[in-house]
């Protein structure tokens, strides 16, 4: 009898194990996120204030480009013999995000994505500061892209963080 129950607990234990290992669990449906690629730019942040931003902008012509070009010198006293960056608009595109911000130090770190899934290009600016100071910091954040094609939209994200 003591035999039988051995025999009998080793039997369903085999069937036990043998039931889980072969068993599979569906795998969780996970939606599918998007497929970013990352876009090379050209970065003209280095442009004197001459280019103003004023938040968000994205450039796809001469026309729309000497709209922003301020010209007034006592307002921007380096643009009097400003020559603003060359672009050719039927092979590029100009963005820019302005930011606005205090600290002692600060970082500007760029990235640029397309989303060919959802036909969107998405800027996203990480701006990290360091300290208390009261100085405020103003950056226009210019790029140049290859063109955006026009059924495509344009993100911008900004990611602060004050340390």
């Amino acid at each position: 009898m003591k035999n039988f129950i051995n025999i009998a607990f080793t039997v369903i234990l085999v069937a036990v194990v043998g039931y889980f290992a072969f068993i599979k669990e569906p795998k969780p449906t996970i939606p599918s996120q998007p497929k970013l690629k990352t876009v090379t730019y050209e970065d003209l942040s280095r442009t004197p204030q001459c280019l103003n931003a004023e938040g968000e902008r994205i450039i796809n012509s001469n026309e729309e480009y000497d709209r922003i070009i301020q010209l007034n010198p006592e307002s921007a006293p380096g643009c009097k013999d400003f020559k603003r960056p060359a672009i050719d608009f039927s092979q590029k595109t100009l963005l820019a995000k302005s930011v606005i911000s205090s600290g002692c130090t600060n970082n500007f770190g760029k990235e640029v994505y397309v989303d060919d899934d959802n036909k969107k290009i998405i800027y996203e600016i990480d701006f990290s500061t360091l300290g208390q100071c009261e100085a405020l910091v103003h950056s226009d954040n210019w790029i140049s892209i290859d063109k955006v094609p026009n059924s495509y939209k344009v993100e911008f994200s900004l990611k602060l963080k004050k340390i």
